[in-house]
């Protein structure tokens, strides 16, 4: 069975947390203020230290919608979980005359209920080339950053 995980920037520290996503509605609107909704993930504290052996303490965060990204189930090549909004290196064989190896750079993204790599532009790929992350070997794959601490990857792939 899949693991449903997502992460999130903290709105106080900015500090990644990984946990369960959880998003209360704004209220309805009320005159002219427009109110939003707010999401939070819930996990396990180990900051806080548990007593008579019992599990950590639960804790809520709120975070920033715009980061919020679902883990994939999947792991790259050092183990590394990931996320979507996440940046991947990865390797694929094409045939050109023979097969050849090309390495390639995307980001991660999930859109009607599947995960694929949003290729960045290089030599032997165009920007309209996309693939399904679970039809690439896992073995090539390195998470290089991701779309939120790491822009500069994206402006490098354009």
């Amino acid at each position: 069975m899949r693991e449903y995980r997502f992460r999130g920037k903290e709105i106080d520290t900015g500090r990644w947390v990984y946990g369960g996503l959880f998003k209360e509605p704004a209220p309805p609107q009320c005159f002219e203020k427009t109110l939003e909704d707010k999401y939070w993930i819930v996990y396990q504290d180990p900051r806080y230290m548990p007593d008579w052996n019992l599990p950590y303490k639960m804790v809520r965060t709120d975070v920033d919608k715009e980061t919020i990204g679902q883990y994939t189930g999947l792991k790259d090549e050092n183990e590394k979980e990931i996320y979507e909004g996440d940046i991947i290196e990865f390797s694929y064989d094409m045939f050109v005359g023979n097969f050849d190896t090309f390495v390639a750079k995307g980001k991660v993204v999930f859109e009607e209920g599947a995960f694929y790599i949003e290729v960045f532009e290089n030599e032997r790929t165009t920007k309209d080339e996309a693939y399904l992350l679970y039809s690439i070997n896992l073995d090539t794959i390195e998470v290089i950053g991701n779309i939120y601490d790491n822009p500069e990857l994206l402006e490098e792939g354009e």
